[in-house]
């Protein structure tokens, strides 16, 4: 009993619990008298032996790429035989590797805002210079004084959809504004450009015509038609460039967007091949203006408002940059770059540079290519001309490959230094301007067409009226 009573209390239930197990063995009775700190010392170290066994058995441990360093050092462990995570880390170029510290300093001035608003003077300028190309046409005398000023001014068509194609590349590529939104901007505008060519077509040409010759509608049609078929030199007039900003934005759209509800897992993959109809529409327009240039079909002036108006060399460069952005964010996720990492990049000076030179790369090479189709199209046109007629053969051949669209990218060269210039990560807090720049812009285009209407309309298309009624 005294015995009893010198015990401490933890030591007494001790020897309450071991005279009531009278099954238990003696580990078990040693094991019970553990401490709870001991015990867990007693589990880590069993874990860690059991651990080590699986290793030996296999199973490769997935360690950091500094600790895998620091292991190698020790134990001089051939890499081959280190983790695949750990290889794929180690296998990354260097050219992919990027930190925010070591971006460069040159960020060029030019933004998406202000190639827009070059793009829009080039537009109203390049039409103007149609306007004196035709007008030197009718009547040489009246535009002597300007000289070679009109196809000059014509040329600037081809530097101005570039600018539209960067700049809108540059929105979507720094996520300053969604698909739906450019989707829905520029399908508006190019349903207006058709509902005021109906307008203007419909209403007052055909009306006036109507008036003039005392004709029915569809008389008057037939013969606004046939003044249109000879007023433009390949026989059509492509002028909305709504149409081209609309399917080269879905053109990325399908090749770069990733659904999140419907087209999604392997389903993506019909969302991916949506990027042809786009494709196939350009080549469609392209197959239409060159019958039309050729005499082959007389094309509807109620199909102007949807033909593009860029070269095809244009188009195909704004396709290889596409092309080039994708493949490129597949190697760096090839690479075990996240896609955190890769959007980093996205923002750097350092890509908007990489970017500027890629572009102005493929606009000199395009330029070079669709020189050299020109060259070769215009003389296939022309060995199909009776050979007493060589110099008119010639011109009218290249004429012909003109109509088709070759040879209308050399001009585009203008276009690199604003290229250089420009870096797609600059942005504006005030997106307000950016509304009202193709309201403006459509403003002015809208007077130039007016006024260059009123000259066709009182310099040609009235004596010609004249001349029909009379006879």
């Amino acid at each position: 009993m005294d015995q009893d009573n010198t015990l401490e209390p933890i030591e007494k239930e001790i020897v309450d619990d071991l005279s009531d197990s009278e099954s238990e063995n003696q580990d078990q009775v040693n094991e019970n008298i553990i401490e709870p700190i001991e015990q867990e010392i007693v589990d880590d170290f069993d874990n860690t032996i059991n651990d080590d066994a699986q290793n030996i058995e296999g199973e490769e441990e997935i360690l950091e790429p500094v600790e895998q360093e620091i292991v190698d050092e020790n134990t001089q462990t051939d890499k081959t035989n280190l983790p695949r995570i750990y290889k794929r880390r180690k296998r990354i170029p260097k050219w992919l590797r990027f930190s925010v510290d070591e971006d460069i300093k040159y960020r060029g001035p030019l933004s998406y805002r202000t190639l827009r608003i070059f793009a829009w003077v080039f537009l109203c300028l390049s039409q103007l210079g149609a306007f004196l190309v035709f007008a030197g046409k009718v009547a040489p005398a009246a535009v002597a004084k300007f000289g070679m000023l009109g196809e000059i001014l014509s040329q600037l068509k081809a530097t101005m959809m570039p600018l539209f194609l960067i700049a809108t590349f540059s929105i979507l590529l720094n996520k300053s504004r969604k698909f739906s939104s450019l989707l829905f901007l520029y399908g508006g505008f190019a349903i207006l450009f058709f509902l005021l060519f109906i307008l203007i077509h419909d209403r007052f040409i055909i009306g006036i015509v109507m008036s003039l010759g005392e004709t029915d509608r569809n008389t008057a049609r037939e013969t606004v038609d046939m003044l249109f078929s000879g007023i433009f030199s390949n026989g059509f007039l492509s002028y909305n460039i709504f149409i081209d900003l609309f399917f080269c934005t879905l053109f990325v759209c399908f090749l770069t967007h990733t659904p999140k509800k419907i087209f999604v897992g392997k389903k993506l993959i019909i969302f991916r091949l949506f990027a042809l109809f786009p494709v196939a529409y350009e080549i469609g327009c392209l197959i239409i203006k060159g019958l039309t240039s050729v005499n082959i079909m007389v094309m509807s002036p109620y199909m102007y408002p949807f033909l593009t108006t860029k070269p095809p060399m244009t188009f195909i460069v704004f396709v290889v940059l596409t092309i080039y952005l994708k493949i490129r964010e597949r190697i760096y996720n090839r690479a075990g770059l996240s896609q955190h990492d890769y959007n980093t990049f996205l923002k750097s000076k350092r890509n908007s540079w990489y970017f500027s030179v890629f572009t102005s790369s493929m606009i000199a090479i395009a330029v070079f290519v669709d020189f050299l189709l020109l060259i070769i199209v215009s003389a296939i046109f022309t060995v199909q001309i009776p050979a007493e007629e060589t110099e008119l053969a010639v011109l009218e051949g290249m004429s012909k490959a003109i109509g088709l669209g070759f040879g209308q990218s050399v001009s585009m060269i203008l276009v690199i230094p604003f290229i250089l210039l420009f870096s797609y990560t600059r942005t504006h807090k005030d997106t307000r301007l950016d509304m009202a720049i193709p309201i403006i812009g459509l403003i002015a285009l809208a007077l130039v067409y007016f006024e260059e209407l009123y000259q066709i309309m009182t310099q040609y298309v009235i004596p010609q009226l004249s001349k029909i009624v009379q006879d």
